[in-house]
């Protein structure tokens, strides 16, 4: 019988305000860090980081209007996806 590798549960965790416009807060209770990707529905990368210490506020004042996707990822390979709608 062949098993499976063990799927991490999900990350908890939140954005606000949403929509947003010249900045918006991810948080993750209880982590230490995350390494992060904001991206357009379409998949391009617009920013990328690390934050630290349950939460990481980030400007997104230089971005075109419109819906984007934060991923977020810890270290020990949970993983969580929330929607941002920027607007101007």
């Amino acid at each position: 019988m062949q098993t499976s590798p063990a799927i991490p549960p999900a990350m908890v965790a939140s954005l606000y305000p949403n929509p947003a416009t010249d900045e918006f807060t991810l948080e993750y209770p209880g982590l230490k860090a995350v390494d992060f990707r904001l991206h357009y529905v379409s998949g391009q990368v617009v920013y990328q980081g690390r934050g630290g210490a349950g939460k990481h506020t980030l400007n997104c004042s230089y971005l075109l209007p419109g819906m984007y996707i934060a991923s977020l990822h810890d270290e020990k390979g949970r993983a969580a996806q929330l929607k941002v709608l920027i607007q101007r």
